[in-house]
């Protein structure tokens, strides 16, 4: 980098390492009941993050890159926000070990002859009293990623947290990608995406705390891309494993109607002409379309739901 590349460039990378430094004292350095230095960091970095953009707009790269850097900076850090990830990596501990996590009640399932965890009672009392009395809330795809923590992380909270963790970096990029891309076929600039992948909520939030809606985002956000490029079917398969993620994503079901029964059979969420759909059947009736539509909506939905209730029968069981 030459000097006046490094000039150029002065004020973006000192807002990107200050943010880095904040990062890393909510990651590393930020005790729970400490709510005046928790707001002011976040306002500082709320501050940082939107003049960074406003900045650097032009640049998709190199917010891109501070985006990564961002995340990548509570790599190791064990969630002092939430302990959501107790139970994560208890459940995901459970089935390493062959235990269904939707049968068995941590406060009971404790107390079996024949039940052997690593850190079962720091994981018990970590995830708190509300958890540890309930059945697993979690669904599929959250209890895969799980296991694989749980596989992988042998007898270490801290290796557990990692892998979670490097699955919510991996979908944000995701999200970047798709989002990006399903931005330019909207005709908005690219760029738009960083309002979400630079927000310091969604960075401490979803990276510092893990949580998995960054992995439901991905998912949604690729869904709504395949359905943009007209793979619908595939489309529908994705937002199912969206909805296996977090349920949350299951009311914007309704919201396609519109879609579909406006579309032909080319899936265009445009106005009919032979100009901008070469391929619609123009022949068929207005009311014929909208029977169309409507029957590729239904068939959108019983994917979803199917694919939905697909990713729930390894845990099925009949007691």
């Amino acid at each position: 980098m030459d000097l006046r590349t490094l000039k150029l460039y002065k004020m973006p990378i000192l807002m990107a390492l200050s943010c880095l430094a904040f990062y890393f004292t909510f990651g590393y350095g930020l005790e729970r009941p400490d709510f005046p230095r928790l707001i002011m960091l976040y306002a500082a970095l709320c501050f940082l993050s939107y003049k960074l953009f406003k900045m650097q707009a032009h640049n998709f790269w190199f917010l891109a890159g501070t985006a990564v850097m961002f995340r990548l900076v509570f790599l190791f850090a064990l969630p002092e926000l939430s302990q959501d990830y107790f139970r994560f990596i208890w459940d995901g501990k459970l089935i390493a070990n062959g235990w269904n996590p939707y049968q068995y009640v941590p406060n009971e399932i404790v107390k079996f002859e024949n039940f052997i965890i690593p850190h079962a009672q720091e994981l018990l009392q970590g995830m708190g009293s509300l958890s540890a009395g309930h059945y697993s809330n979690y669904p599929p795809v959250n209890q895969f990623i799980f296991a694989i923590s749980g596989w992988l992380s042998g007898n270490s909270i801290l290796a557990a947290t990692v892998i979670l963790r490097i699955f919510i970096i991996l979908a944000d990029i995701g999200t970047m990608i798709f989002g990006s891309r399903l931005l330019k076929l909207l005709g908005m600039q690219p760029n738009r995406v960083f309002w979400f992948l630079l927000n310091p909520f969604i960075i401490i939030e979803m990276t510092g705390n893990l949580h998995f809606e960054s992995v439901m985002i991905f998912f949604l956000v690729w869904s709504l891309y395949l359905l943009q490029q007209r793979k619908w079917l595939f489309s529908a398969v994705v937002f199912g494993l969206s909805v296996s993620v977090k349920l949350l994503p299951l009311m914007f079901l309704p919201l396609l109607f519109k879609y579909f029964i406006n579309s032909s059979a080319s899936l265009s969420p445009t106005i009919l002409s032979k100009e901008n759909n070469p391929g619609a059947d123009l022949s068929l009736p207005k009311r014929s379309r909208k029977i169309d539509g409507l029957g590729k909506l239904l068939i959108y939905y019983l994917i979803c739901i199917g694919t939905v209730l697909i990713s729930f029968f390894p845990f099925y069981s009949s007691n």
